[in-house]
């Protein structure tokens, strides 16, 4: 129910005003929020929040949260592998005999 002291220290902020089951539900949000995202950005944001005095609320974490900056992800290309250059390493003993075994076994 905690998955951290952040979110205890969330669950009893939002408590306070509203005690109960409409506590509950605002700190559910909070918690699907975590699930469905970045735990360790909603965490992030309720530290903020708590830092501030500010009032804890499932619309606030998630403004904070669709703010944050994520990473961009490079572009990666595949390369296309040389298999001379690879036959030239192995050199020209070890493709005979492979060559000889591939004969052997037809």
């Amino acid at each position: 129910m905690f998955p951290s002291l952040v979110f205890r220290r969330a669950y009893d902020a939002i408590q306070t005003p509203h005690h109960g089951t409409k506590g509950d539900l605002e700190y559910l949000r909070i918690l699907h929020l975590a699930a469905s995202t970045v735990e360790a950005d909603v965490a992030a944001a309720l530290e903020l929040l708590l830092a501030e005095s500010a009032a804890v609320s499932s619309d606030a974490v998630r403004a904070i949260v669709s703010t944050a900056r994520r990473p961009e992800i490079p572009a990666l290309s595949r390369p296309d592998p040389d298999v001379d250059e690879y036959d030239s390493l192995l050199g020209d003993g070890v493709l005979e005999e492979t060559h000889q075994l591939r004969e052997v076994g037809t």
